[in-house]
């Protein structure tokens, strides 16, 4: 049987997108009500942010991508699979 506390602590834990109450109307910002009082408000990310995100991230997986490259083209070279 369910008591009428967990569906309120269910119903407070639950993230709702508000609109934001500032001059800037184009912000959708997210609030999450905690359990112990402490109100959490993040600003949604628009596109050009998530763009900029995406490009950095691809950046580094380049990056990254490279650097196993090179480790596997110096352990082949030092195991004599690659002539030097």
């Amino acid at each position: 049987m369910r008591n009428a506390s967990s569906s309120t602590i269910a119903s407070s834990i639950a993230a709702e997108p508000q609109a934001p109450a500032s001059s800037h109307a184009s912000e959708e910002r997210l609030r999450i009500v905690g359990l112990t009082g402490v109100d959490v408000e993040l600003t949604i990310a628009g596109p050009g942010s998530r763009s900029y995100a995406f490009l950095i991230d691809w950046q580094l997986r380049v990056l990254i991508a490279l650097a196993w490259f090179c480790v596997g083209w110096l352990l082949a070279q030092s195991a004599g699979v690659i002539p030097a």
